[in-house]
C-alpha cells in the first residue's frame, strides 16, 4: 500500500519566508516541498496517508529527490519521501468569522449581523433589514464544513479548529465574540457565562443525543417535520425521543435547522453542525482537463498550428 502526499500551493508568504531562507548559506531546512510543473508546492497539514484515496486525486509521482536543506528545482522533484511516492493536491480553506454583531473597527457602523432595530452611527433610528445567519448562508450554498464556538469556549472552538484542519475543502467556523466598545454584551444573554451557556446552548457532537441544561435533562426533537425542546421526564419523553446529531448527513434539513436556532425560543447550536465529504472543485477541475488531456488529438502549440487549414509557402 503506497503511501500518499497531499499537496498545497505555495502562499506569497511563504515564498517570501523561503526567500528568506535562502540570504543563510546553510539553512537547517526548508518546508517539505515539490517543484510540479515550474510551481512550488508545500506538503499540506494532512501530510501523508496509507490508506485509501480516491485515484482521480492522484496527480503523479516524486521522479526525484534532494535534502530538506535544498529546495527542488526540476518537475517532480521534492525534498521530502521518496521517488515513486505518489502526491495529490489538497484544496484545503479555512474562514474564521468573529461575529460581533457590529463593525467595530471602523467606530461602530451597523453590520449584515447586526440585531434588527440594532441603533448604531449609521442606523441612529434602528435597523430596518433583517440579519443573516452566517451558518444559513454556508450550507445554503452547499458549503461541506460549518461550526460555531463561543470566545471564551477555547476547548471548544479548539476541537472546530482541529476538525477543520482535516476537512477536505473549505471549513467555515463563526466564533461569537463580544465588543466591548460599540457592542457590549451582544451575546450576554445566553453566553454570558457557563451557568447561562449551559441552559441556553447546545453542544453538538457526532453520534451522541442532543442534549443541554444544567442537568443535561433538555433536548431537541422532530415534531411535525421541525425542531422541538423538551425535557426528558416530561409529557412522556424518553431519552429515545431525542435526536442523534450526525454531522456527515448530506441532507440539509436538520442542519440548517440546527443553524438557525436562536435564543430564547431555542439553545443555540455549538459545534461541528455539518462535516461532510464532498468533491472539491479544484480536484473535479484536475480529473476533467486529465480525462480531456487523455483523449485530445492537440497535445502542444505544434498540433494546435498544423490543425484545421494550413498552407506551405514556397
Amino acid at each position: 500500500m503506497k503511501r500518499i502526499m497531499f499537496l498545497l500551493p505555495a502562499l506569497l508568504l511563504s515564498l517570501l519566508l523561503i526567500g528568506c531562507e535562502r540570504v543563510s548559506e546553510t539553512p537547517d531546512s526548508y518546508l517539505p516541498s515539490i517543484m510540479i510543473d515550474g510551481v512550488l508546492y508545500h506538503l499540506s497539514d494532512k501530510g501523508e496517508t496509507s490508506g485509501d484515496v480516491d485515484p482521480s486525486a492522484i496527480q503523479g509521482e516524486i521522479t526525484s529527490t534532494v535534502p530538506l536543506t535544498q529546495l527542488p528545482k526540476e518537475h517532480g522533484q521534492a525534498n521530502f519521501g521518496s521517488a515513486g511516492d505518489p502526491y495529490a493536491f489538497t484544496s484545503d480553506g479555512l474562514v474564521v468569522l468573529f461575529n460581533n454583531e457590529i463593525y467595530g473597527l471602523t467606530k461602530g457602523q451597523y453590520s449584515p449581523t447586526s440585531k434588527l432595530g440594532k441603533i448604531t452611527k449609521t442606523s441612529p433610528y434602528g435597523t430596518v433589514e433583517r440579519p443573516f445567519n452566517p451558518g444559513e448562508l454556508v450550507i445554503g450554498a452547499h458549503g461541506t464544513f460549518f461550526a460555531r464556538s463561543i470566545d471564551a469556549e477555547v476547548n471548544l472552538t479548539t476541537e472546530c479548529m482541529v476538525a477543520a484542519s482535516k476537512h477536505d475543502g473549505l471549513s467555515v467556523i463563526e466564533v461569537l465574540v463580544n465588543c466591548m466598545i460599540f457592542n457590549n454584551g451582544t451575546h450576554k444573554a445566553f453566553a454570558g457565562d457557563k451557568e447561562v451557556r449551559a441552559e441556553h446552548t447546545i453542544t453538538l457532537r457526532q453520534g451522541e443525543k442532543m442534549l443541554f441544561g444544567k442537568n443535561m435533562d433538555k433536548g431537541l426533537m422532530l415534531d411535525n417535520m421541525k425542531l422541538k425542546v423538551v425535557t426528558v421526564g416530561e409529557n412522556g419523553v424518553t431519552l429515545d425521543d431525542i435526536l442523534v446529531h450526525d454531522a456527515h448527513e448530506k441532507d440539509t434539513m436538520v442542519h440548517v435547522m440546527l443553524a438557525s436556532m436562536k435564543y430564547p425560543d431555542f439553545p443555540v447550536a455549538l459545534g461541528i453542525i455539518r462535516d461532510v465529504a464532498e468533491p472539491t472543485y479544484e480536484r473535479e477541475v484536475a480529473r476533467q482537463i486529465a480525462e480531456v488531456q487523455a483523449t485530445a488529438k492537440i497535445k502542444n502549440v505544434d498540433d494546435l498550428l498544423n490543425s484545421g487549414e494550413t498552407w506551405e509557402v514556397e
